[in-house]
């Protein structure tokens, strides 16, 4: 089961990965290496080769040594190279001082600040495959008994800061005339590790992928005459054997807990791909029954066109429409109508004007700029339908104890009262709704319908979802289930679209508003057209706003009806207002706008006050195991410098 959820997750690491961009790690440790030649003299030197991919700003790369007298003397001999594509070594230069960020292309090794021995470069790269070569020599780190000689290294510590893809390494042993069965190995560290004694010269470790926090370290036993160094008067063979054989005996019972820990879970995971490829070959039928019933249903329900289709149409369709109502059908299958208030609000102020329960006028200001001001006028409403009657109330509280208001008093409004605001607009939907489903146009239990079977295609989702799982496992189910999936989504998108709740008629009604539109729009360049007198015009124009054409049907205006331009020209209500008083179309323009600002400020102050409230044991080679050896060997590195404490 582990491996289908981890192949399942990395398909959707993949596609995120591929469409965000997220921050990486400064760079990558691809390899190290480690080639170690030990020295009669009981010392070590150390080759570390360092494989690593830069993928962001790292200025200065370091090592950290513990210093144990009882493990070894010191460190020295230390110089660090790069590594070129031509197999070239390029010398970095050596500065004897302790910074946080080293020069490019130099290096420091001494006793640092924290009483660590510290090997730092810089290297200051941005991107690119790099290769770093670190020499040092570990003095006195072979102990020699009466018995025999001992190396006991931690070549990587529990401070190491970064995992490692690959790690290996090879200790050479001076060339002296034994056997390979003289020489004893062992390794401790991750279980997944292997050490292996070559011959009497060569022992080689290694280990895929090292964990960070996770530590290596070899300890080898050989002949004591290999190395010219004073003996210390004790037998050491006997007790090292003891000591690696309780460290193999605990690392091979937690390999065998380890083996049954997997066969459990393979067993699992088997009977959980059984069960997946069950259900997903158990929903193919099944989707492929649902596709049948489904086609029929579309037969049986088709699509519903207009009776008659219409470029233009020159009537308005419902003369007792209110713009909201008129807004709903448009608007129907294109856009919620919520998204369209700002226009409705407008059209619905021009309507209330026209039924002369509001109006217009100009006053000069100080800085001799004409300012639009509402009055409203205080009348019975009784004829007015619940949409103009919300909307008519709220300009009352607009406008307060006050003659009239301007559009910077509907803005400030807006903001200071912003609950009342909305709440009065955000009915207006449901009303039109409401109002247009009384006239016959649409039914809300067909709507309800038409939602069940979009809810389908939720559940089509998951299916879909369970194939994607199937094609780690059995591609051929898991493809057939995607398919599926997809066809009966998509005959669900089709029925709902068929139920989506207007009646024949409303769909009728829908093509003649849209014909009106094309009418208004289009009005100049129609060839056989008749004037329409101006008070039909008046009309237009507030469903002009509705559907957001009001600016170019003015322009046409202006053109055919000249006299609207006459200063003396007058109306009582306001098409003489938009062409005197140098006005001209700004006036509706201004209007929609402030509107628009107005409900705009309301939503976000909403939202801002919403925010602000949310608050082995023999030593011939084998596993890894155990232990404790000497150094360790602290890593860090990057952009910015970190100290270890190993």
């Amino acid at each position: 089961m582990k491996k289908v959820l981890i192949s399942f997750f990395t398909f959707l690491s993949i596609i995120l990965i591929a469409n965000m961009s997220s921050a990486s790690s400064d760079f990558e440790f691809e390899n190290l290496n480690f080639d170690a030649t030990l020295n009669e003299d009981g010392s070590m030197d150390v080759i570390e080769t360092w494989d690593i991919q830069v993928n962001g700003m790292t200025n200065t790369l370091f090592k950290t040594f513990n210093l144990d007298k009882s493990r070894f003397s010191g460190i020295t001999d230390v110089r660090v190279y790069e590594t070129k594509e031509t197999g070239d070594e390029e010398p970095f230069k050596l500065k004897n001082e302790e910074v946080l960020h080293v020069d490019k292309n130099c290096y420091y090794a001494l006793v640092n600040s924290n009483g660590k021995f510290e090997i730092a470069w810089g290297i200051n790269e941005r991107r690119g495959h790099k290769t770093y070569k670190v020499y040092y020599k570990f003095n006195d780190c072979i102990k020699k008994y009466t018995d025999i000689a001992e190396l006991y290294w931690q070549c990587i510590g529990r401070d190491f800061e970064v995992d490692i893809g690959k790690v290996t390494g090879t200790i050479h042993i001076p060339n002296y005339e034994a056997p390979k069965d003289t020489i004893r190995a062992w390794a401790h560290g991750p279980l997944n590790g292997n050490i292996e004694i070559v011959s009497g010269q060569k022992v080689t470790f290694d280990l895929d992928f090292f964990d960070a926090g996770n530590y290596v370290e070899v300890r080898l036993a050989m002949p004591e005459q290999i190395f010219n160094i004073e003996a210390l008067n004790t037998n050491r063979l006997d007790t090292i054997l003891a000591e690696e054989t309780v460290l193999a005996d605990e690392a091979n019972i937690a390999r065998e807990e380890y083996r049954k820990r997997l066969e459990e879970e393979e067993k699992t995971e088997r009977a959980f791909a059984l069960g997946l490829q069950g259900l997903g070959g158990l929903f193919a039928i099944l989707g492929v029954f649902k596709i049948g019933k489904y086609n029929n249903i579309l037969k049986e329900n088709p699509k519903k066109e207009p009776e008659f289709k219409l470029d233009y149409y020159r009537d308005i369709p419902d003369e007792g429409a209110t713009p909201a109502e008129a807004g709903f059908l448009y608007y129907f299958g294109k856009s919620t109508l919520n998204a369209q208030l700002p226009k409705i609000f407008s059209a619905t102020i021009l309507d209330l004007a026209l039924k002369q329960y509001i109006s217009f006028e100009v006053v000069d200001t100080k800085k001799k700029k004409e300012q639009i001001r509402i009055r409203v006028i205080d009348k019975d409403t009784s004829n007015l339908k619940d949409d103009e009657q919300k909307i008519y109330e709220l300009l009352q509280k607009i406008q307060g104890k006050e003659d009239s208001f301007n559009m910077k008093d509907l803005e400030k409004y807006a903001k200071k009262h912003y609950s009342t605001f909305l709440e009065k607009l955000e009915t207006i939907p449901g009303i039109a709704e409401n109002i247009v489903a009384a006239k016959g146009l649409y039914e809300t239990k067909t709507k309800d319908e038409g939602d069940k079977w979009a809810g389908k295609i939720a559940a089509f989702s998951l299916t879909f979802v369970l194939g994607i799982v199937l094609l780690f496992i059995n591609w051929i189910i898991g493809a057939i289930l995607m398919a599926i999936s997809i066809i009966c989504m998509s005959y669900c998108s089709k029925i709902s679209n068929r139920f989506n709740g207007l009646t024949q008629k409303g769909i009728n009604a829908k093509e003649q508003w849209k014909g009106l539109k094309n009418y208004m729009k289009d009005y100049s360049m129609i060839d056989d057209r008749e004037v329409p007198e101006l008070v039909v015009w008046e009309k237009y124009l507030i469903y002009a706003t509705v559907f957001g054409i009001a600016d170019e049907v003015l322009k046409q205006l202006k053109v055919q009806y000249p006299e609207l331009t006459d200063e003396n020209y007058t109306s009582g209500t306001y098409m003489g207002l938009m062409y005197s008083h140098n006005l001209n179309s700004t006036f509706i323009n201004t209007l929609n706008e402030s509107v628009a600002h107005a409900y705009n400020t309301g939503v976000s102050t909403r939202a801002s006050y919403d925010y602000s409230n949310t608050s082995s044991g023999s030593g011939f080679g084998g596993g890894f195991s155990g232990g404790g050896g000497f150094s360790g060997g602290g890593f860090g590195g990057g952009g910015r410098r970190r100290t270890l404490n190993n």
